[in-house]
């Protein structure tokens, strides 16, 4: 785990943890309202539940943190339309980002935009938002698969 500010500089020094294994889930964004429900009653001091298809291509992540929930995601550089289809989306919405910043990928410095978002600390409504970001601007569908990883921390 590597901890980085808001201009992904290294906060602290980097570690290891051990990551869950994802559960392969068929009917993928049914699911996203029930994981959601899981971090929002999670007691831990950050949870976190992430989303992604079978390819890699498509992946966000939904945290508590602080009390706080919010969609985090990242946007390769390269891909203009996604991160200004993400903006937009957002925008919509009246959400501004949390964080917003350039971080390294594959060694290679300012290839990633990473973006969190808060969203409302209802699992209705943060289910709803997530569902609407992975139909509209990533284009899956109900049946679309989705690998799923349910994961804890705990202040260090």
């Amino acid at each position: 785990m590597s901890y980085v500010d808001r201009q992904g500089k290294k906060t602290r020094p980097s570690h290891w943890v051990d990551v869950p294994a994802a559960t392969r889930h068929l009917d993928g964004l049914a699911q996203v309202k029930p994981y959601m429900a899981r971090v929002l009653a999670s007691e831990a001091s950050s949870s976190w539940a992430q989303f992604s298809t079978n390819s890699g291509h498509t992946a966000i992540s939904l945290g508590k943190r602080d009390g706080r929930l919010y969609l985090a995601l990242t946007v390769e550089v390269k891909q203009r339309k996604r991160e200004a289809d993400v903006r937009a989306f957002f925008s919509k919405r009246s959400i501004l980002p949390t964080s917003d910043y350039l971080g390294a990928n594959g060694g290679v410095p300012e290839a990633t935009r990473i973006m969190d978002f808060p969203i409302p600390n209802d699992v209705g409504i943060a289910a709803r938002i997530a569902t609407d970001l992975l139909r509209e601007v990533y284009r899956l569908r109900d049946t679309t698969t989705l690998d799923i990883r349910f994961e804890e921390h705990e202040a260090s």
